[in-house]
């Protein structure tokens, strides 16, 4: 007898649900060790993880059929909007920043198709409730710890805790995401899913469905009907599937994430809690089972209009009051004690300033649309098209921000009217596979979590009108547009089980012709091999550009910090080419700053670097020919340089880089020092 090989599929599964656990760590991870450790780190612990677990799902699904990812419209727009994405930046300005962004952003289309990847291997793998059970709730005990560490922050600032010290925003908090924007969008998601559970844990548990009792809408309305005779009246009360161990859990991380919004201040964090609030008591009212249920969901409603019309009061009587001194509009208005969220909230100085600038960066992104609305500028290339329509407020200088703290704009600024109306899509069909949730599902625990899911993703769309996406609101995004589509597909299943859509003798013609098509058993292995093969090495490639794109990053924090300059902003420049414009702008800029001094002390070393600097330019507007922040940067560079040595082309040279600027960027003076990078 021979022996038998052992099945590694339970070894695999393991191995990408890890995979998936350590992803939801995203929002926790920083690299103080590199310039930008927010961003860089987060997004590189998040690419690491999720393209093992591709790679070791992409193996297991070409061997084992049912962990192949479900029947889901969601993933297919998902992938859509993919391909819109990569045709915008064939055609786009920049193709380069496209893909791969930033090192401060870490954003492109690289970023978003390791979510989507994400999103992807999580629809296939977590299969049953709890599988998603467990998962969300790794993502909520990630969400205390985060709110845990914004609460710290905010009572004992000088604590050390271990994330970088030091708030941009005092008194609002950023903590472990760097910004309060970026913080309270993720825990205002936090916040609706731990209420989400909080609710579900109330909820009866689904009794088991007798035979036969999948024939349609009315055999379902039969078995439902019959489960409740049959549950009785005897206890009257719920069966309780969650002890009170985790409902303390809920309760606590819902409560240290509200108190984390606060503390941010964020006025879209805020009105995303409201939006998501609102869609679960809306989805409630409309299709909630009982009456009590339906007229919770009302009431939900009423006192979620009454705070509205409290804060909208608030707003109108401090601002209407003749005695409060007038501050500047273009100034930022000074915040006191007490919570800043609700000072935010309620003074029309705050509410007035935060609108004027989006306003403003709203409408130099209208006419960068306008100028290219057909495939857009290209993904992330937002901050090179709204620089040739941005104004300054009157008594201020012009400030260009990387994004359009809109994500409508943002995806037409972009990828034009096809990746507007693919995003469109993708929320469209959200909203209908979560409709169809609330008002299909029969288990009332699977019921609550989708309708908070929705409730979520309806909190994030409504503040990503004034946001832009991170780290951490792609993870919320894609985990919960993985379990919709989860849901979805089990759905149809259900759909198509009770009622085959195809005609029998449709079925029959094509059965008939599979059986009559030849599939070899060697060209299915051959597909498998190659589809494997291709896995495999996207997993690799992304490991590859992780691995230097650290590099990068950590040399450019070393030349930040350490020393010395020249030699470290060389290593992050040939680190990794996609991204090397940063380190390089850098260069130009403290080559200008300090040029006057080299060439009085070291002649020599001024020579070498002026030589260092002519290549590298070269090849930063090679990749980057729009960029307006690398024409200001060379034209201050030339300019020195000609002051110096003004024989030798240099004042050309710079002139042609200014007549450049002045197309690109019309409203900015590319001789003013530069402005610190735009949140």
């Amino acid at each position: 007898m021979t022996a038998r090989r052992p099945d590694a599929e339970p070894v695999l599964i393991a191995a990408v649900h890890v995979g998936l656990a350590l992803v939801l760590l995203t929002p926790l991870v920083t690299a103080p060790w590199t310039l930008y450790p927010f961003s860089v780190g987060k997004a590189l612990w998040a690419r690491v993880f999720i393209a093992a677990a591709f790679a070791v799902w992409a193996a297991l699904a070409l061997t084992h059929p049912r962990w192949r990812p479900p029947r889901s419209a969601l993933l297919v727009a998902l992938g859509a909007g993919l391909a819109v994405a990569a045709v915008s930046a064939a055609f786009g300005v920049g193709p380069e920043m496209s893909w791969w962004s930033t090192y401060e952003r870490m954003q492109g289309i690289v970023n978003a198709a390791h979510w989507a990847a994400f999103a992807l291997v999580a629809a296939s793998v977590a299969r049953t409730q709890a599988d998603w059970a467990r998962l969300l709730n790794v993502n909520l005990a990630v969400g205390l710890c985060v709110s845990v560490l914004a609460i710290m922050r905010h009572l004992a600032p000088e604590l050390p805790l271990p994330i970088p010290r030091g708030e941009g925003y005092w008194p609002r908090i950023g903590a472990s995401a760097g910004n309060p924007i970026l913080l309270g969008a993720y825990l205002q998601a936090i916040a609706l899913l731990s209420a989400g559970f909080l609710v579900r844990s109330w909820c009866k548990a689904a009794p088991s469905a007798p035979a036969g009792a999948s024939g349609g809408r009315r055999a379902a309305r039969r078995s439902r009907k019959a489960s409740s005779r049959r549950a009785g009246t005897a206890s009257g009360r719920a069966v309780r599937d969650d002890g009170h161990g985790l409902r303390l859990f809920w309760a606590m991380t819902a409560c240290s994430a509200l108190a984390g919004v606060s503390f941010t201040g964020s006025l879209g964090a805020l009105v995303g809690l409201g939006a998501g609030f609102g869609t679960a008591c809306l989805l409630y009212a409309l299709f909630g089972r009982a009456r009590r249920v339906r007229r919770l969901g009302m009431a939900g409603l009423g006192a979620l209009g009454t705070c509205a019309l409290v804060l909208a009061l608030a707003v109108a009587l401090r601002g209407g009051d003749a005695s409060a001194p007038r501050a500047d509009p273009g100034v930022r208005p000074a915040l006191g004690g007490g919570n800043v969220l609700l000072q935010r909230a309620t003074s029309a100085e705050w509410v007035g300033f935060t609108a004027g600038n989006r306003f403003r960066i709203w409408e130099s992104g209208v006419k960068a649309f306008a100028e290219r609305p057909l495939l857009g500028w290209g993904p992330e290339n937002h901050f090179v098209a709204s620089a040739r329509h941005i104004s300054a407020p009157e008594g201020r200088r012009a400030k260009v921000q990387y994004h359009a703290h809109n994500l409508a704009l943002e995806e037409a600024v972009g990828k034009g009217v096809p990746g507007l109306a693919a995003w469109l899509a993708l929320w469209a069909l959200t909203g209908i596979v979560a409709l169809r949730a609330a008002r299909r599902l029969e288990d009332a625990r699977q019921r609550a979590l989708a309708v908070f899911a929705a409730a979520v993703l309806a909190g994030w769309l409504a503040q990503a009108q004034t946001a832009f996406y991170s780290a951490e609101s792609w993870l919320q995004h894609m985990l919960l547009l993985a379990f919709l589509a989860r849901i979805e597909a089990g759905m149809r299943a259900a759909r198509d089980g009770s009622a085959p859509r195809r005609p029998r003798r449709v079925a029959a013609a094509l059965g008939w012709l599979r059986a009559r098509v030849p599939r070899p058993a060697c060209a299915l292995a051959g597909a498998r091999a190659v589809a494997g093969a291709a896995a495999l090495s996207l997993a690799g490639a992304s490991l590859a550009s992780s691995v230097a794109i650290h590099a990068g990053a950590a040399a450019m924090w070393r030349a930040d910090h350490r020393g010395p300059f020249i030699a470290e902003i060389e290593r992050a420049i040939d680190a990794f080419e996609p991204l090397a414009t940063g380190p390089r702008v850098v260069l130009f800029n403290n080559l200008a700053l300090n040029w006057e001094v080299l060439v009085r002390t070291d002649p020599q070393e001024a020579a070498r670097l002026l030589a260092l600097a002519g290549s590298e330019a070269e090849a930063a507007l090679a990749a980057r020919p729009e960029s307006w922040v690398l024409h200001h940067a060379l034209a201050r560079l030339w300019l020195k340089v000609a002051g110096t040595d003004p024989d030798a082309g240099h004042a050309a040279r710079a002139r042609r880089h200014l007549e450049r600027s002045r197309v690109l960027a019309p409203g900015l003076d590319p001789m003013e020092a530069p402005l610190p990078p735009a949140r």
